[in-house]
């Protein structure tokens, strides 16, 4: 009997017929995902100058879009206020590189990890050796750069105790105050750093041997069985075709 149910749902019918209501069933009925993203947090979610988003997790939400036959429109929220933009209902699923932590799966549901990640320290590639490890960036002299609201001023205000941390607004920017010497190192994700690092070819470079957190990037969504069911087995999916591997390849 329960193979025969197994068989009825899986083999008969299609994933989006199995998961129909609540969420999902708001997204086939509108024809519309609403999509919840920083814009400056490459290579995940980036806004240009022209209001165009780019980036992995851009390209990951238009694949989603394209697999319910809907319109993806984004909205921008922030590191600071994506939490309650989820429970204000501002969108049906965040995806901005966006770290799995015990406090945002108490507020909102998570996939399993489609991308692992973890902090590093990121420099002028010059003072790479002088910012080898934790201990030597957290000194008196150290101008420690961090973007709010996310996890990564979390790991600081935790973990840094003596060095001068400097909280900048504009994580678009972030970057060229290392370049440009008003800052002399930032604590970011893995897969953040090896973009800069990409994108400034021998000007900026990630300084410790290996992270020091093991993460993984996911969604964030409100707390609903069935678009949380659909959501993870798409995405389980996804995560294994040359799409997904061609995506990744075009930013990193």
């Amino acid at each position: 009997m329960r193979l025969f149910f197994f068989i009825l749902i899986f083999g008969g019918c299609s994933i989006h017929s199995y998961y129909s209501d609540s969420i999902l069933n708001k997204i086939q009925k509108e024809k519309v995902l609403l999509l919840g993203t920083t814009g400056d947090y490459p290579p995940f979610s980036f806004k240009d100058k022209n209001g165009v988003f780019s980036g992995i997790d851009i390209e990951i939400a238009k694949a989603l879009a394209a697999e319910l036959s809907v319109e993806l429109k984004i909205y921008q929220t922030s590191w600071g206020t994506l939490a309650q933009d989820l429970a204000d209902a501002h969108f049906d699923i965040a995806l901005s590189g966006i770290s799995k932590t015990e406090s945002r799966m108490k507020i909102g549901f998570m996939t399993k990890g489609y991308m692992v990640n973890g902090k590093i320290a990121v420099s002028l590639c010059e003072n790479k050796q002088r910012f080898n490890s934790l201990t030597k960036i957290d000194k008196s002299k150290t101008k420690l750069i961090v973007n709010p609201g996310g996890t990564n001023q979390s790991f600081v205000f935790k973990n840094i105790k003596k060095a001068n941390v400097r909280v900048f607004d504009d994580n678009t920017k972030i970057f060229a105050e290392i370049i440009e010497g008003r800052a002399d190192v930032m604590i970011t994700d893995l897969v953040e750093a090896l973009y800069q690092a990409r994108k400034n070819t021998g000007k900026l470079c990630p300084t410790l041997e290996k992270p020091l957190t093991n993460e993984v990037i996911t969604s964030f969504m409100p707390y609903d069985r069935n678009w949380n069911g659909f959501v993870s087995k798409w995405l389980e999916r996804f995560r294994e075709t040359k799409g997904y591997r061609e995506i990744v390849k075009s930013y990193l």
